[in-house]
């Protein structure tokens, strides 16, 4: 691999932006950078409409200190590298929650994991949009920029939409092998949970509801060359299904787990038919979940990570996680200070990979659980319990949003680095003194007890 070497950072900005290789911050600039292209909006980025931005810096009870911007837009919350970190988190303990509860009720927990049959597939050589390349049309901007009401806005959007669509090309990754496969993975969540097979199993079982995630690692090329260009992708579902009562583990439950297995997979099958893919039942997995506390943490703590984290993989294992080719899409730093091109592609894999995921949930829990065990009821008290746990906070600089529009444009690297400035103890008189030098108008609040 040929790598340049680095000239030294001269200042702190760019001694920052050389060493932060794939720290958060860095990767969700080069994310919105990506994402921008894919969505056409910008994520945990931009001041909400008519918003300031405020940097707040927190100490909490324990005294550890952290930083964070807000008034910012929402991040997505499974492609987006910041957001993702939160869905999961939040995922994580509410499930918990509800496996805990029902447990202490009597309730009964089976675990299951199902998947297909899968090879390596070329990715898509370019990137289209038909969504972005409607929105680039003049009759886009005109309606858009127009006097009319909302409702008359979308009408008028809706049918200019369906022209465009007629005459436009197809997205990129429409034919997709991998959008297929996540097309029938979802289809096949679909099929497994309804119609009146599964009337008559939720009935014979005594099923309250359940907890579904769909999970995506990705295994590129060995050979550098091809790296993101042929990549095997693994997308297959784990599920919770919540009993009324638990299996006692008898000859007689070990058979009607088993039957309960067949017509799962049944529907399951028949829905990867479809798409043209399909599944074997000695691969797929259905088991008795185990109750203990370890147990029950590991459970909920596995099923919504949806291959968002690089510890997804295992040890040996060739297959990476959601984010892999995001982070090899980006010039890096190594250790040695060299500049690191990005991997052979990995910007094509990423884009058509995220568009094909949009609108997508890789993690639900049924209505007929939260209402049961008032989730509501927990996230509130979640809520309340963060704000209780920090003992003080500081608004150290408020940006006008066209300042803050200036400043991600004269130095990306910026906010990044006020944010770790202010997460430093006292930190706040560095962030107004860097922002004073980068000529930064903001307005100083002070501390809040």
């Amino acid at each position: 691999m040929n790598t340049t070497q680095n000239p030294l950072p001269t200042s702190p900005l760019e001694e920052f932006q050389l060493y932060s290789r794939w720290d958060s911050d860095t990767l969700h600039s080069h994310y919105n950078k990506v994402t921008g292209s894919v969505q056409g909006r910008f994520c945990g980025r931009s001041p909400r409409a008519g918003g300031q931005v405020s940097l707040t810096a927190f100490t909490a009870v324990n005294g550890a200190t952290s930083a964070g911007f807000g008034q910012l837009q929402a991040h997505a919350p499974y492609t987006c590298p910041r957001g993702h970190k939160a869905s999961v988190s939040k995922n994580q303990a509410e499930l918990n929650f509800i496996i805990e509860e029902h447990l202490n009720k009597g309730g009964g927990v089976l675990f299951g994991t199902f998947g297909m049959s899968t090879t390596e597939v070329n990715t898509p050589t370019s990137f289209y949009s038909q969504e972005l390349g409607f929105r680039a049309t003049s009759e886009w901007a005109e309606v858009r920029n127009s006097k009319k009401s909302a409702a008359e806005k979308r009408h008028e959007l809706k049918q200019l939409r369906e022209e465009f669509t007629e005459t436009s090309p197809d997205n990129s990754w429409d034919e997709w092998a991998i959008a297929q496969q996540m097309g029938a993975v979802r289809k096949g969540i679909e099929r497994m949970f309804a119609g009146k097979g599964w009337v008559k199993d939720s009935e014979k079982h005594g099923v309250i509801g359940r907890a579904t995630s769909i999970e995506i690692t990705l295994t590129p090329s060995q050979n550098p060359k091809a790296r993101w260009w042929r990549t095997k992708a693994n997308i297959h579902t784990h599920f919770l299904i919540f009993l009324d009562r638990p299996f006692a583990g008898g000859d007689d439950d070990e058979k009607a787990l088993l039957e309960l297995k067949k017509s799962l997979h049944r529907r399951w099958n028949n829905a990867l038919k479809t798409f043209g893919f399909h599944s074997t039942l000695p691969n797929q997995q259905l088991v008795v979940a185990r109750t203990g506390e370890t147990d029950r943490r590991r459970i909920a703590s596995y099923l919504p990570k949806g291959s968002l984290t690089i510890a997804t993989r295992e040890p040996d294992s060739a297959s990476l996680d959601l984010f892999a080719p995001l982070r090899e899409s980006m010039e890096s730093v190594n250790e040695n200070g060299d500049i690191v091109p990005p991997s052979a592609g990995a910007l094509m894999m990423w884009k058509n990979l995220e568009a094909s995921l949009l609108g997508v949930h890789l993690f639900r829990i049924t209505p007929s659980l939260k209402q049961k065990y008032n989730l509501t009821a927990f996230r509130n008290q979640q809520k309340q319990s963060r704000k209780m746990n920090v003992l003080r906070q500081e608004t150290v600089a408020v940006i006008a949003s066209e300042d803050w529009a200036r400043l991600r444009e004269e130095a990306p690297e910026a906010p990044a680095l006020l944010k770790d400035l202010a997460s430093n103890p006292n930190g706040g008189e560095e962030v107004r003194d860097l922002l004073t030098a980068l000529d930064i108008p903001f307005i100083y609040q002070g501390a809040e007890q």
